[in-house]
């Protein structure tokens, strides 16, 4: 199997940390794996499947190919849109909720996979440093918080760890924090309720936040580590990812 990887982000992000992990991963089982981004570049020719990994690739790609969304707001209901999402022969959905979306806007059932972000292994957090790490999307500003900077390294003395956003496909940030055995306080938007379960989901409002941290401190997250490898690990990703390419290529 050769599968050429598309994404046109010049930034690295959530979506580009996830391709690499799945390129990583197929080429480990076996898979002969190209890419073609602005920060990674490594030619395969004669990819028999592509996989895009965001709005630009999937808009300029060539048959066959399919399609990772990680995002959740809805798909617009344009004929540009109607004819763009007719194009796939698969949707990787990050969340029930991304799926729930494209489905929504017409794509048919058989072509829609969920396949959730994969969490690598992280060092587990220092608890006892009462310290509680800021991860905003919207821009809110939580008192007593700290942004973050980095988040593997921020993770190792956190006590809490809290993610703000107006809409999310899933939070993958989220699933670390829980692989890091800390508890998560989230906006309570889109896909990122199905990405915790040890934590808080609350409103944006700056009284609901303050309440869920002091609500997360009390929570245990000591297996998170076991339940976010039992179903999020890179390895269930990349083998419901090749499922995918199988039943493509099949057809």
């Amino acid at each position: 199997m050769r599968v050429l990887h598309l994404d046109t982000g010049r930034r690295i992000a959530g979506g580009q940390i996830q391709m690499r992990l799945l390129v990583e991963g197929l080429r480990k089982a076996g898979v002969e794996c190209g890419v073609d981004s602005p920060l990674w570049r490594e030619p395969l020719a004669g990819a028999g499947l592509r996989h895009c990994h965001d709005a630009g690739s999937h808009s300029r790609a060539r048959t066959p190919f399919v399609v990772s969304r990680r995002v959740g707001f809805p798909v617009r209901r344009t004929w540009l849109s109607r004819w763009k999402y007719s194009r796939a022969a698969a949707y990787l959905a990050v969340s029930n909720y991304t799926a729930k979306t494209l489905l929504e806007a017409g794509v048919p059932e058989s072509k829609v996979f969920v396949v959730p972000d994969g969490a690598p292994s992280f060092e587990r957090g220092n608890r006892a440093s009462g310290r509680v790490l800021l991860l905003s999307k919207n821009g809110l500003s939580v008192p007593g918080t700290v942004p973050v900077a980095d988040l593997k390294e921020d993770l190792r003395d956190c006590d809490v760890f809290v993610y703000l956003s107006d809409m999310e496909g899933f939070g993958s940030a989220a699933l670390a924090a829980q692989a890091a055995g800390v508890p998560v306080v989230a906006s309570n938007v889109g896909g990122l309720p199905e990405a915790v379960r040890f934590g808080v989901m609350v409103e944006n409002r700056i009284d609901a936040i303050l309440e869920g941290i002091g609500r997360a401190r009390t929570i245990d997250a000591g297996e998170g580590p076991a339940w976010v490898e039992s179903n999020f690990s890179v390895g269930r990703m990349v083998a419901s990812t090749l499922d995918v390419y199988r039943r493509v290529l099949s057809c």
